[in-house]
Formats: C-alpha cells, sequence, structure tokens
C-alpha cells in the first residue's frame, strides 16, 4: 500500500455531505464553524467569496474549500446582509439532501456542504500539516480534472437521491479528500506529503510503509534513498522537521495503535511484527510516543 492510502487507513478519515445551498445574490450566510471535524464546500453554481480568520477566497463554480480545523467561516456575494446559516428555512425531500435556500433574487449560487472526521491518526499526522482553508480550483491541474468529475458524481447523487445515493455520497465525500490531499503536496510545502513526492525521501517512504518492521537503519534508509546518511538527514528534517528515526517510531506506534484498538493481536506479536526484539522495548517505545503503555491503552480504547 503506498504511503498516503497507508495514512488515510489509519486516520479513519470519514467524509460526509449534509446540506445544499441555493444563494441568490446579493448574500451573506454565516456559520460558527465546528470543533468536530473539518469543514468542506463544493460550489457547484455560481461564485461566492469565502471568508475566514482574515483570509478571504474567491470562489466560482467547480471550486472545492476545505477548513481542515473547522474555522468559523462566512460565505458572501455582494452587499446583502449577514445572517446565520442555521436560521435559513430549508427545503426537505424524500430522497435528496435537503437543501438551504435564502438570499436575493439576483444570480444564483449552488452549494454542497459536508464534513471530514478523522480519528486519533488523523489528529495527529493530518490536521498539523494543514492550513486553515485550503481551496482546490477547477481547471488546475491533473488533479483538479478527476476533482471536476468527482464532483459531477457526488452533485448528481445528492440531487438524484437514487437508490443506494447515501453511501455513494459518502464514499465521493472521502475520494475528495485524497484529490485535496494530492494538490496540496504537489503545491511542496506539506510537510510529510511533501516528501512522499521527493525524488529520495518518497522512495524511503513507500518501502516503510510496505515493511514497517524491517531493521530500518540509518544506513538502510539511506541507500533506499539513494543518498548519503547525511544528506538524507539533512533532506528529512528540512522537509519534515523531524530527524528519519524520529519518523519511523512515530510510524511504527501509529500502527501499534490502530491494532490495539481494532483487533485482538497479543503485544509480544505486534512487537515482533514493528521490528522490536522484545515486549518490554516495544512497550518502552510505545508509552514514550502514546503516554501509557500498550495494555493500558487497549483497555482505555475498548471502554
Amino acid at each position: 500500500m503506498d504511503p498516503l492510502s497507508d495514512l488515510l487507513r489509519v486516520a479513519e478519515v470519514r467524509g460526509t455531505l449534509f446540506s445544499r445551498a441555493r444563494l441568490g445574490a446579493p448574500f451573506g450566510v454565516s456559520t460558527t464553524g465546528s470543533a468536530e471535524a473539518a469543514i468542506f464546500h463544493v460550489l457547484t453554481r455560481g461564485t461566492a467569496v469565502l471568508r475566514t480568520g482574515g483570509e478571504a477566497h474567491a470562489l466560482r463554480a467547480g471550486d472545492l474549500v476545505v477548513l481542515p480545523h473547522g474555522d468559523a467561516h462566512e460565505l458572501v456575494e455582494g452587499d446583502g446582509p449577514m445572517v446565520p446559516l442555521r436560521t435559513l428555512p430549508a427545503v426537505s425531500s424524500e430522497r435528496a439532501l435537503p437543501c438551504v435556500v435564502g438570499g436575493g433574487a439576483g444570480e444564483t449560487t449552488e452549494i454542497l456542504c459536508g464534513t471530514f472526521r478523522f480519528g486519533p491518526a488523523g489528529r495527529r499526522w493530518l490536521l498539523p500539516l494543514l492550513p486553515r482553508a485550503l481551496v482546490v480550483r477547477r481547471g488546475d491541474g491533473l488533479t483538479a480534472a478527476f476533482l471536476e468529475a468527482t464532483l459531477r458524481l457526488l452533485e448528481h447523487e445528492a440531487v438524484g437521491g437514487a437508490a443506494g445515493s447515501d453511501l455513494m455520497v459518502a464514499r465521493l465525500s472521502d475520494v475528495l479528500l485524497v484529490h485535496v490531499l494530492r494538490a496540496f503536496a504537489e503545491r511542496g510545502d506539506a510537510g510529510w506529503l511533501a516528501a512522499l513526492a521527493d525524488p529520495h525521501l518518497g522512495p524511503v517512504m513507500r518501502s516503510v510503509h510496505q515493511d514497517p518492521g524491517a531493521d530500518w537503519t540509518a544506513d538502510r534508509m539511506a541507500r533506499a534513498a539513494g543518498l548519503s546518511r547525511t544528506v538524507l538527514f539533512q533532506r528529512f528534517e528540512a522537509t519534515m522537521g523531524r530527524t528519519p528515526a524520529d519518523w519511523l517510531l512515530d510510524w511504527r506506534m501509529t500502527l501499534a495503535a490502530e491494532a490495539l484498538r481494532t483487533g485482538d493481536e497479543a503485544v509480544a506479536s505486534l512487537a515482533g511484527r514493528l521490528g522490536y526484539g522484545s515486549e518490554a522495548s516495544f512497550s518502552r517505545a510505545f508509552r514514550r510516543v502514546h503516554g501509557l503503555p500498550p495494555a493500558t491503552y487497549r483497555r482505555r480504547e475498548a471502554a
């Protein structure tokens, strides 16, 4: 499995599309955000400006904006009065998503609204990398071309409400996040994600993800990267802000936490599978990262 797929699997990301909005210009709607989930909006028609935390992002049909940290924000077009989104009336149908309506009598903007929820590994590995707002624009490279096709399918399922549409909407929402992360990684300033595209760090990361329990010494990582040890360490720290050993430890303990949380594999077996010569050394490493012994962590997660 490639590193991004591996990360998204352990991150337990779940996308949900919860409503549509049909707003006539001029309009202004505000929301207090969410402390529990990332928020995304997809413009399927018209234009709007998203404002959050002093930033403003002009959006047009086909654009996707994600607020990874669930920040409060506003969507505006023109000089209409600002109203809380929750106060607008919603039109419901038997199958399609409910549609919030409001604004003036001018050009219509239509928006799909949803959330991404992250499990513990997602909050640990993904969220710290992501900015307050992330915009992927229609027509902006190959990733955006795939995104456009996904958005057309998502809109069709959200509006049509055919049999199985709930499952389709959920899966397509997950696919949206992959498009977003790909686009963000391509910009080259995304830390862990940018390392995947690095011609030297990428092969190291893919090799470790394929066999996390191997004896990953500094020399072995350097050979996989095609670099000297010194240059590998410099490149790792410049891109990811940590040493290769720290990254390896953190990833192994992420896999360990997932296994303890979701399965019943014995701690000794898990230690060997992740490259530790003894249960004691594994337990020390796990406690260093997660703050408690593996057995205690398993009991807490099962409670």
